[in-house]
C-alpha cells in the first residue's frame, strides 16, 4: 500500500485530460474547507461506500485539505485529532474516467490510542460534514477563536471565553456549544449549561446527550424528567457513548431480569467493551465466563478480563488472577495474544446500536 497521495496526482491529471472536461471534479472556488455540520448518516466517512468527498487531487492541494479538514475534528470528549496514517486503498470507478481511481484511508486520533479510520475521496468534492461520533468546529476561523477561548478558560478568564464562544455556538458550531456548556457548568450556571448541552445534543454529540440525560435525571438546571432522560441516554448510547451503554445495561440487569433483558444487557456491554470502556470489558468478560446472556466462553471471557486488567480495572485484576490459576500456560499465552491483538487493531466506527 502506498503511504501518501502524492504519487497518484500526476496519474489522475492524465486520466482527467484524456476523459475530457466532463470528468473534472467539482472543487470549491476558493478551496476553503468548511463543514456543513454533523453528518445525518452514521456511515459517512467510516464506510468506503460513503466516503468524505474532500477533492483536491486535481488542484494539487489534497494534502492541505486533509490537514485542514482533520484540524476541525475532535474526539467526543473534545480532544484534537491528528493524522497518523494516509495511504491509498479501495479502487473505484468514476463517470467518464477509463482507469480506476483510489480512495485514501486516513487514520486520525491521539498518540497511544486506537485511531479512527476514515475513507476519503480526493477526486470528487461535495458538502463536507463531521462524521458521527465526533465533535467539530465549522471552519478554520472558528477553530482559531475556539483555541483562544480555551486558552482563556485554562487561564481562568472565563468571561472572555464565553464572549468569544457565544456567537459561534449560536451559529450552530457544535464544539462551541459543548464548550459553552462545560464553561457554564464549571461556573455552576447549570440552567445555562443545560441549554448549550441540549443544542449540542440535538446536533448528535454523544457526550452532550449523556450530560443532558444526567441533568434531566437529577433535575440539575432543568425540571427533572425521567422519561426524557432515558430517551437522551438511549440516543447517547446509539452514538457510541460507552457510559450510557453501561448505564442501560445495568438497568436491564437490575431486579430479576428475564432472558431477553439479560441478552440485551450483554449486547450493550459488548458494544461498550469494544469502545474501550474498562468497566464494560470486565463486566462483559464475567458474563462470558458465567454464560449469562451469551453462550459460555471462558477463552473470550478471559481475553476481555485481560484487556480490562491492562487498563487498570480492579475488578478485572482480581477475577483474572483467580481464573488464570486454573488454566494451562498454553491457554493463558493464547489469551494474552488475543488481548494484545484486540488492543492493536484498528478502531471501529464510534457509532453503536443500542436497542
Amino acid at each position: 500500500m502506498k503511504r501518501t497521495a502524492t504519487g497518484i496526482v500526476a496519474v489522475f491529471m492524465l486520466v482527467v485530460a484524456a476523459a475530457g472536461a466532463a470528468a473534472q471534479p467539482t472543487a470549491s472556488d476558493d478551496r476553503t474547507v468548511r463543514l456543513a455540520g454533523p453528518s445525518p448518516d452514521a456511515t459517512y466517512g467510516y464506510d468506503r461506500k460513503n466516503p468524505i468527498l474532500l477533492g483536491g487531487m486535481a488542484e494539487r492541494d489534497f494534502d492541505k485539505r486533509v490537514e485542514t479538514y482533520f484540524s476541525l475534528l475532535f474526539s467526543a470528549d473534545g480532544q484534537p485529532l491528528k493524522v497518523l496514517l494516509n495511504e491509498t486503498c479501495c479502487p473505484f470507478r468514476a463517470p467518464g474516467v477509463a482507469d480506476p481511481l483510489s480512495l485514501q484511508v486516513i487514520e486520525a486520533g491521539q498518540d497511544g490510542k486506537r485511531p479512527f479510520r476514515f475513507y476519503v475521496n480526493g477526486f470528487q468534492d461535495g458538502p463536507l460534514h463531521a462524521p458521527r461520533g465526533l465533535l467539530a468546529t465549522l471552519s478554520e476561523d472558528n477553530a482559531e477563536i475556539l483555541q483562544g477561548a480555551l486558552d482563556n478558560v485554562r487561564a481562568g478568564f472565563t468571561d472572555g471565553a464565553i464572549q468569544a464562544l457565544r456567537p459561534l455556538a449560536e451559529a450552530g458550531d457544535m464544539m462551541a456549544q459543548y464548550q459553552m456548556g462545560r464553561v457554564l457548568a464549571d461556573r455552576k450556571d447549570f440552567k445555562g449549561a443545560y441549554g448549550w448541552f441540549l443544542m449540542a445534543a440535538k446536533n448528535g454529540h454523544s457526550v452532550s446527550q449523556a450530560a443532558v440525560a444526567s441533568m434531566l435525571d437529577a433535575g440539575t438546571g432543568v425540571t427533572a424528567d425521567e422519561q426524557a432522560a432515558a430517551s437522551w441516554r438511549r440516543q447517547a448510547a446509539s452514538n457510541g457513548h460507552a457510559g450510557s451503554l453501561m448505564a442501560l445495561a445495568l438497568a436491564a440487569l437490575s431486579g430479576n431480569p428475564d432472558a431477553a433483558a439479560t441478552a440485551r444487557a450483554a449486547s450493550m456491554l459488548r458494544l461498550a467493551a469494544d469502545l474501550g470502556d474498562p468497566a464494560a470489558q470486565a463486566a462483559y468478560g464475567a458474563m462470558l465466563i458465567q454464560g449469562r446472556g451469551v453462550p459460555k466462553d471462558n477463552f473470550q471471557g478471559l481475553m476481555w478480563l485481560r484487556v480490562a486488567r491492562e487498563a487498570g480495572n480492579a475488578n478485572a485484576e482480581a477475577a483474572y488472577t483467580a481464573l488464570a490459576a486454573s488454566q494451562t500456560a498454553q491457554t493463558m499465552a493464547r489469551v494474552e495474544q488475543a488481548a494484545d491483538q484486540w488492543s492493536k487493531r484498528r478502531s471501529p466506527p464510534p457509532v453503536a446500536s443500542a436497542k
